[in-house]
């Protein structure tokens, strides 16, 4: 107890639940199971801190116990009181009502369909609930406040959950193979003649020192051969890349299946600061 004290003074909550943790395993009286539901609470773990406190409620008392476990079991029962109106309330329906064959889980833990129709004690924050039934999958994403609730529907009443995958067209495929194509031909292009250009530099700063303006007739046309290569090269890119360009927004684009067509993203607010966030796949 005394070091649980200390961690949670040096704010160390995680070392805190450990010792609390240990010493009402051995003790299991009020004030150590009072210890461990203050520590779950200031952790955020407000469903945890409430059972904990059910716990120290559900201890028998004896009749000469010390005055100390009196004073921790009506602080128990006052902490219980005020967490059991901070707890959000999530409500997970699936429609068909026949929960048979339905899987539901809350943050990727496994919950009782109708429990979870009939309303879980989550703590604040974020949840994902995903339901899966018959190979078919939906999730739901909400957020809530502390005191707050959401109600997550699922309807599987749809025949439209298995449908095939969309195909691409021959005409798609080849679109795409030519857009590859002059990309890597603009890159190549331009990366070329930027080479060129940069060699024709080197050679006509050589040439400056070693003959200039005594050079050869061979030699400036060579230079003037690098400069123009340099240029068509750098030419071809360029238009290669804009029609890549052009072909990647006029291409034909693959037929979605009314499945792909249904995914969307929403935001819903509630009567009180609760915001939901729900989508479908």
């Amino acid at each position: 107890m005394t070091k649980g004290r200390q961690a949670r003074a040096n704010a160390d909550l995680t070392a805190a639940l450990q010792s609390f943790g240990e010493a009402d395993a051995i003790m299991h009286v009020p004030t150590t199971g009072l210890e461990l539901a203050k520590t779950l609470r200031d952790m955020g773990r407000l469903v945890e801190a409430a059972d904990a406190l059910e716990r120290v409620e559900a201890l028998p008392p004896s009749a000469n116990e010390p005055e100390v476990f009196a004073n921790a079991r009506r602080a128990a029962k006052d902490m219980k009181l005020e967490l059991d109106s901070r707890i959000p309330s999530l409500r997970v329906t699936c429609s068909p009502s026949d929960a048979s064959g339905t899987r539901v889980t809350v943050d990727g833990k496994p919950v009782d369909p109708s429990h979870a129709a009939a309303g879980l004690r989550v703590d604040p924050g974020r949840h994902v609930t995903t339901a899966e039934r018959n190979g078919a999958v939906q999730q739901r994403v909400v957020q809530l406040a502390e005191s707050g609730s959401a109600d997550v529907a699922f309807d599987f009443g749809s025949k439209d959950d298995a449908l095939p995958r969309p195909t691409r067209s021959n005409k798609t495929t080849t679109s795409s193979y030519v857009m590859y194509g002059l990309t890597g031909l603009a890159v190549a292009g331009v990366g070329t003649g930027v080479g060129l250009f940069l060699w024709s530099n080197h050679r006509a700063s050589s040439l400056d020192e070693r003959c200039a303006p005594h050079c050869g007739a061979q030699q400036v046309t060579d230079l003037r051969i690098g400069y123009v290569a340099a240029n068509v090269t750098t030419a071809i890119g360029v238009a290669s890349g804009l029609a890549a360009l052009t072909l990647y927004f006029v291409r034909p684009v693959p037929t979605a299946s009314k499945r792909d067509a249904s995914r969307s993203l929403g935001l819903s607010a509630g009567p009180g600061p609760d915001v939901t966030v729900h989508g479908t796949f």
